[in-house]
């Protein structure tokens, strides 16, 4: 016979104790408790007193589950605040030694579900009446791990227990209490490990919603007791309570650049040699500190907005060409706000590993990530992304990402504006307020001055200090002087630069250096000799040499390779210039590609991104297959979104490649499939919803958006579905989700205002300008207006850049504070916005006295944007200056009454029946245009120019003069009755 029955990390029944307590007038109250030692139960302490007066219980006893033998209690050692005890009987209930109980702790700061969780004990709805006592239930639930974090407690729901009764009203012997009453003192288990102490029921959170005490709770809280109950259950210290469900602790060894006995370093213990900085004859690693002073960095206030940087959760990047002194500057700043950190320095292929590591992700100790030259873990098969890094920002620890970046690689990384770059792109933007330039001290005469002090005898005429004591001018005259003394150097030198351009990770190994220098020689130089074995040993060993008087760097470091060989990297410097930083950028050969990925496929992916960045899409696309063929499922995202860039977009392959991905489980290949097939003219909607919601259940943070903007576009719009999922990704915290679900919930008939108002706040605090505009449209429109907050809002869109914010902001602002209305209508007119150019020569032209040049200017920018208003301003304007600028006022009064105004209209009809000789033809057809408009004065006009007329077309007069003496014209009525008085017969 088969079986179904499921074990797992089952709790050790006979560990199970029903905790008693003998309360006065001969009643009994009853709850659970787990034995963690031969004589020591833990439960809750409410279980140990009367809970309904919290007095003391005449005594308190435990009855073993197994066979139902009594202990007494002897001693209670608890922790009120807490509601957990620890009771000590008076002998052993076990005589056997058992393994100790695990205890484990669990993270409050994601979202996340802990499946059948168990606990043991003896709720009221097990009593059995017959035999008077209770029988013990079986509690299996999940605990969502966001669930009432703000209480404290951790919250586990029965989906099968969730309707049960209890309490037995002929039982006078026990206090009534709710069905699971009695459960109290038990404790949880996850996979085996002690989490918590059940301490009530919460049937407002659902039927078997049961509030649990969190273990780790005892070694935080501040109450001394607690600590007291804590040790008697052995907890370790916090950091050393693992997290649940946490995997076995991988070797940091591999994934890190820099371990000291098998740790992390300190901040303290290191220098800045080992981050990365060049040493020099004056400071190396084993000497820091004794000869190399500090030059402090005071252009643009470099440390100090450093160090104000270095706060937790944030990623600063310092960037600036090589060998300014961004290693140096980052680390004195560090070393001075964080010496007790942790720092944390990822190789790049193992940043993402790092991500979930236990070491990192569940330790409670400052930390810095330090990830110098930020485009090494941007450019790899499993890149940095805004998402990771929050990942790292966020563990249990304070922590800071500090990140170095050469200038000209921050300009290529901007440079794509695709899916393929985005993450890239959201870093910088991210990084953005906490970006600090490092210029060299050459390009500061005062910190140059500082440099020759600490540096006297340095010759700092042409360089600054960092490139000086690098020996960075020499190395790179070597480089350039070798392409003609040197050829062979030249070529070893420049094959191994190419080989960290191309985006190489690892280091070259000397055998393939050797000759890929040779298939460089006889590409750039036909008719030299193909070098001996000899020739190639010499260059490398002059590469790896320092010149002599020019420091303790070399074009070519040299390191150990796993084989046991020996491999090389560049100077940085060298392959800065070689990217541009001193000169004309050097092309990297299209063939140098190809001979690289010949040799090395395993970071074809990586590759494939370098090329891309670089800007050579035949090379990103020859390495980016090969990355897909081999199953590398980013490869294969990425090879749609080459495909579906290229001009024409090769839809059909790019579908191809994203499929593949996404059907294996890729969230930004679903994503990016669901753009693709959304973008369709006509749109594939059904197969597009699909796969936003596939790509949405694995966490692609855009995907719920997109659908919502994908359903709302429908025609007709889908809003239903449109307002689920913008609600979906807003409450994940989505701004621009938040916007548009504002937007759509304004657009509703009748509008929903509140839940509007609600997101675009959201939005808005976010950073939305646009949602910031369009909530303070909604609050200065609302009955009555909330204008001081409307005025808020629109402050925010209007500094972040929004011109009809700022607009808004100045017509608010008109009635208040001229002078600030004024500012806000410059700015947003200076941004080309053409209704504030005209609002602000509205404010000119009223002054006293008014500023006619240049209100005649703002007019004239909106005219010229095509505001009808501005442009009839300009017009009466120039028709009212001494003397009237006629011909320049007919031509704006024509564009505004094109553009349907009809005072313009009229106004024109007036200048042109003004003339000498007047333009009547000209002047009718304007005038009636106004009067069919409406314009009433235009009408009468028009009345009296048609009865001036040789022949009088008084039909036509006496009409129009009806329709302005209608309108209230008081001329027109009287024009009217002359006319018909003079009529024959009148």
């Amino acid at each position: 016979m088969g079986s179904n029955v499921a074990v797992g990390d089952g709790i050790a029944v006979d560990r199970v104790v029903a905790v008693v307590a003998e309360l006065a007038g001969g009643q009994w109250q009853w709850g659970s408790g787990f034995l963690v030692a031969g004589d020591l139960v833990v439960t809750a302490w409410h279980c140990t007193v009367d809970m309904a007066s919290k007095g003391e219980a005449l005594s308190v006893s435990v009855l073993r589950e197994s066979d139902g033998q009594e202990f007494r209690v002897v001693a209670v050692t608890s922790c009120r605040p807490l509601d957990v005890a620890v009771l000590r009987l008076a002998g052993p209930a076990w005589d056997e030694q058992r393994e100790p109980v695990r205890f484990a702790r669990v993270p409050r700061e994601r979202t996340g579900e802990l499946l059948d969780c168990q606990s043991v004990g003896y709720p009221s709805f097990q009593r059995d009446g017959a035999r008077g006592q209770r029988n013990l239930a079986e509690v299996h639930g999940t605990i969502r791990m966001a669930d009432d974090r703000g209480s404290g407690f951790l919250l586990l729901r029965d989906g099968v227990l969730h309707d049960v009764r209890g309490g037995d009203p002929t039982s006078p012997s026990e206090p009534q209490t709710s069905a699971w009453g009695g459960l109290s003192g038990a404790l949880v288990f996850y996979q085996g490990q002690a989490i918590g102490v059940v301490v009530e029921h919460h049937p407002r959170q659902g039927g078997s919603a049961i509030r649990i005490r969190p273990i780790d709770q005892l070694l935080t809280s501040d109450d001394p007791t607690a600590r007291a109950v804590g040790d008697l259950l052995g907890l370790p210290e916090t950091t050393q309570l693992p997290w649940v469900g946490a995997p076995a602790r991988e070797p940091l060894a591999g994934l890190v650049e820099l371990l000291e006995e098998g740790d992390l370093p300190l901040v303290s213990s290191l220098d800045p040699y080992r981050l990365g900085a060049s040493p020099s004859v004056f400071g190396e690693s084993g000497t820091f500190g004794v000869h190399d002073p500090y030059v402090p960095r005071t252009r643009n206030a470099v440390d100090d907005r450093l160090r104000a940087a270095l706060e937790p959760g944030r990623l600063v990047l310092i960037v600036g060409p090589s060998k300014a002194g961004k290693t140096r500057s980052a680390f004195e700043a560090l070393r001075e706000r964080w010496p007790n950190a942790r720092v944390l320095t990822p190789t790049p292929q193992g940043l993402g590993a790092l991500a979930d590591h236990e070491r990192i992700a569940r330790s409670g100790d400052p930390l810095v990530i330090w990830l110098d030259d930020l485009q090494r873990y941007v450019t790899t098969a499993t890149p940095l992304t805004p998402a990771m890094l929050t990942a790292l920002l966020q563990r249990p620890g304070v922590t800071i990402a500090v990140s170095t970046l050469r200038a000209e690689e921050r300009a290529r990384l901007r440079a794509g504006a695709d899916e393929l770059t985005r993450d890239t792109r959201q870093l910088l933007d991210d990084a953005r307020p906490n970006t600090v330039e490092l210029s060299p001290t050459s390009e500061d005469v005062h910190e140059q001055a500082a440099a020759s002090l600490s540096y006297p005898g340095v010759d700092l005429d042409h360089a600054g200090l960092a490139e000086v004591l690098a020996g960075a001018p020499a190395l790179l005259e070597q480089y350039h002087d070798a392409q003609y003394a040197n050829p062979v150097l030249h070529a070893v030198i420049a094959v191994a630069i190419d080989w960290t351009r191309v985006g190489m990770p690892e280091v070259i190994p000397a055998g393939l250096l050797a000759e890929l220098a040779t298939q460089r020689l006889a590409a750039t130089r036909p008719g030299y000799d193909p070098p001996t074995a000899e020739e190639l040993s010499d260059a490398i060993q002059i590469a790896r040499t320092p010149p002599a008087n020019a420091g303790r760097v070399a074009a070519l470091q040299s390191h150990d390779t796993p084989d046991g060989s020996r491999g090389y990297t560049p100077f940085s410097y060298l392959v800065a210039a070689d990217d541009g930083q001193t000169g004309t950028p050097r092309p990297i050969p299209d063939s140098f590609w190809q001979a690289a990925l010949g040799h090395d496929t395993a970071n074809a992916t990586g590759v494939g991104i370098t090329a891309y960045y670089r800007g050579n899409i035949g090379a990103a696309i020859a390495a980016t297959l090969l990355g897909a063929e081999a199953g590398d499922l980013s490869a294969a995202s990425n090879m749609g979104v080459l495909l579906a860039g290229l001009d024409p977009p090769d839809v059909a392959a790019a579908r191809e490649w994203f499929g593949e991905a996404a059907e294996a489980g890729h969230p930004d290949a679903a994503y990016n499939l669901g753009v693709l097939l959304a973008g369709l003219d006509p749109p594939d909607v059904a197969a597009a919803s699909e796969w936003f919601r596939r790509a949405d259940e694995a966490g692609h943070p855009d995907a719920a958006f997109n659908l919502g903007v994908l359903l709302a576009g429908l025609d007709p719009p889908d809003v239903a579905g449109a307002r689920e999922w913008y609600g979906r990704a807003a409450e994940a915290g989505h701004p621009g989700a938040a916007n548009n679900l504002g937007v759509l919930l304004e657009g509703l008939d009748p509008p929903e205002l509140a839940e509007a108002r609600k997101w675009y706040r959201l939005a808005a605090e976010a950073g939305v300008a646009p949602a910031a505009f369009s909530l303070a449209v909604l609050l200065e429109g609302m009955d009555p207006p909330e204008l001081a907050e409307a005025a808020k809002w629109y402050r925010l869109a209007a500094e972040a850049g929004d011109a009809p914010a700022a607009n808004n902001l100045g017509v608010l602002l008109e009635g208040l504070d001229l002078p600030e209305a004024r500012e806000w209508y410059r700015r947003a007119a200076e941004a080309g916005y053409a209704p504030a150019a005209f609002n602000l020569g509205v404010l000119l032209e009223g002054l006293d006295p008014p500023e006619v040049e240049e209100a005649r200017q703002w007019y004239r920018q909106a005219a010229e944007a095509g505001h009808a208003g501005a442009a009839f301003n300009l017009g009466v304007l120039l028709e009212g200056l001494d003397p009237p600028e006629l011909a320049e006022a007919r031509k704006w009064y024509r564009q505004a009454a094109e553009g349907g105004d009809a005072g313009a209209a009229f106004n024109l009809g007036s200048l042109l029946e003004g003339l000498d000789p007047p333009e009547l033809a000209e002047a009718r057809k304007w005038y009636r245009q106004a009067a069919e408009a409406g314009h009433a004065g235009a009408a009468n006009n028009l009345g009296v120019l048609l009865e001036g007329l040789d022949p009088p077309e008084l039909a036509e007069a006496r009409k129009w003069y009806r329709q302005a003496a209608e309108a209230g014209h008081p001329l027109a009525a009287l024009n009217l009755r002359a006319l018909l008085e003079g009529l024959d017969p009148p």
